[in-house]
């Protein structure tokens, strides 16, 4: 907001929907006076603040091509120290214990970004693990699903990777940022 942005704080990872969609963008400056003259050479502006905009978002091509280059060739699509956010179930309809969760796409939840400290303090549940996971309590519409309104599906790889994953991270003290 200090520079007539939206946001309280810089480092912000957030989403658009509308014209944008289904399109990325990134919203960057640099105190690098080289690449600022660079920028400038390429028609970007004067700065401080460029936008890089690629009008579409293949994910579905784009998730394989990131596992098989970290699988084959050792290589990271993004390699933080640190987690920084979390994209968490919300419920689109109020859930009722007993009820399994259709997953992404599906009736019952959406994505809502988090920081990581947030998404852990709440105990959400991430939306990429949700799949087929059985509501164990009463959830209204809106309300961020927790560990303790679902059990997962235990036999699901990505739960069993995510559970690995939270523990490296935990043991390396990713969370601490």
């Amino acid at each position: 907001k200090r520079d007539g942005g939206i946001f309280e704080r810089d480092f912000v990872v957030d989403y658009s929907t509308g014209k944008v969609a289904p399109g990325v963008f990134v919203i960057f400056t640099t105190d690098s006076p080289h690449l600022r003259q660079d920028l400038k050479f390429y028609s970007m502006g004067e700065g401080p603040y460029y936008i890089l905009y690629r009008p579409y978002h293949l994910c579905s091509f784009e998730t394989p091509l990131s596992v098989a280059k970290a699988c084959f060739f050792g290589e990271p699509t993004i390699n933080s120290i640190h987690f920084h956010s979390e994209v968490v179930a919300v419920a689109k309809r109020d859930l009722s214990p007993g009820q399994f969760i259709d997953g992404i796409g599906g009736f019952d939840v959406f994505g809502k970004i988090y920081t990581a400290q947030e998404a852990k303090s709440l105990h959400a549940v991430p939306i990429g693990v949700i799949h087929h996971a059985k509501v164990l309590r009463p959830v209204a519409k809106g309300e961020v699903l927790t560990s303790q309104d679902v059990a997962l599906d235990e036999d699901s790889f990505v739960v069993r990777l995510r559970k690995l994953q939270d523990m490296v991270m935990e043991s390396d003290g990713a969370w601490s940022s």
